[in-house]
């Protein structure tokens, strides 16, 4: 972890810090191997996931899986799910935006 946290230094927010550390760690431990999932939701529980899991301060894996979904959404279903924009973040990733949450 010690290392790791050197690793992100730069980064000014000690919590934030702690968090990038901790995430990367993850992402070399055994419960990161590949999984196959299925998953039934309803429009509304997928727009939740994707204002919660593809925003800036969800973790960068959820949030390449959310924007997945997201683009899968938009192609079958844009009246429902066509208000979302993707912005770039520093990281390179990308985060969503729409300005009606919470329906």
């Amino acid at each position: 972890m010690d290392g790791l946290q050197a690793k992100f230094e730069s980064v000014e927010d000690k919590t934030l810090r702690r968090k990038m550390a901790r995430q990367a760690a993850r992402s070399v431990l055994p419960n990161a191997t590949e999984t196959k999932i299925f998953v039934t939701a309803n429009a509304r529980a997928l727009r939740h996931f994707i204002e919660l899991r593809c925003n800036e301060h969800a973790e960068t894996e959820i949030r390449m899986v959310a924007q997945q979904v997201l683009e899968i959404m938009q192609r079958e279903a844009p009246n429902i799910f066509g208000d979302y924009e993707f912005v770039s973040l520093p990281d390179g990733t990308k985060a969503a935006q729409t300005p009606h949450g919470k329906i």
